[in-house]
């Protein structure tokens, strides 16, 4: 599907959000701080799917890259996003490299922008492991 008719379709639910632009981006893609926490850096909805680019620190060479992370929905109208997919390795985090990469895999794994592909979950829900939390923190906010 193209871009431009996709937003057409969804309207509203099409959207685009930059958070760290391109130049800083491909400034710190590589390098190796001492420590770093995972940072969304793009985020593009389309419906019923979500793809998000993040900057992430990679265990084997502890270099910065830039990685992204596909979302889908059980229902709708639930406020929470499933996370589906990822990849460790990308280039481009701009509103065309982000809708390249989803729309890619809506196609090769037979999702919908419009409707979700998935049985609803209901029912038990379950505390955070603290043991895998950040200190003092949840894991929300743009920081994984």
């Amino acid at each position: 599907m193209e871009m431009e008719d996709l937003k057409k379709k969804l309207g509203e639910r099409y959207f685009f959000e930059q958070m760290v632009p391109e130049e800083v981006v491909k400034g710190l893609v590589g390098q190796q701080p001492d420590s770093w926490r995972d940072s969304v850096v793009s985020s593009l909805t389309a419906g019923c799917v979500k793809i998000e680019s993040v900057l992430y620190q990679a265990e084997e060479d502890e270099k910065i890259h830039l990685g992204w992370d596909l979302y889908v929905k059980d229902s709708p109208e639930s406020p929470e996003w499933i996370c589906y997919s990822g990849l460790t390795e990308w280039e481009d985090a701009s509103e065309e490299g982000l809708f390249q990469a989803m729309d890619q895999l809506v196609q090769a794994d037979g999702l919908s922008y419009f409707q979700c592909s998935f049985e609803r979950l209901e029912g038990k829900t379950t505390e955070p492991n603290k043991e895998f939390a950040w200190p003092d923190e949840g894991i929300s906010g743009g920081m994984r």
